[in-house]
């Protein structure tokens, strides 16, 4: 049975080689698994950014459509407003007392 002699005599080169081939085996390994690691966060993100791109066109595309139904709305109130102006001011001052007399209601019981 033969015996490699390290350098320093112990007869342990072979082992010393076998572990050093190891390490390095391990070593390209985590660089592997890093490279791999990296390229999922990688695909990850751009998914997130995809995403975020999209809700963000979808709600610019939803607040556009909202705004035009208020300024729709607007102007259908401006113009029965002009053609009913005494009926209008009516309601604005019903509205006005209804609204009162329910705040004057709900500070009076939160005092009690």
């Amino acid at each position: 049975m033969s015996h490699t002699q390290s350098s320093d005599g112990t007869g342990n080169g072979h082992r010393g080689q076998a572990f050093g081939q190891e390490v390095e085996a391990l070593t390209t390994e985590v660089a592997h698994l890093a490279r791999s690691a990296a390229g999922v966060a990688r695909s990850g993100a751009d998914e997130i950014r995809n995403g975020a791109r999209h809700a963000i066109d979808a709600a610019k595309d939803q607040f556009d459509s909202v705004k035009e139904s208020a300024a729709r709305a607007a102007r259908s109130a401006n113009g029965v407003v002009e053609r009913n102006p005494l009926a209008s001011v009516g309601v604005a001052l019903g509205l006005g007392v209804g609204l009162g007399v329910l705040l004057g209601l709900a500070v009076g019981r939160a005092r009690k």
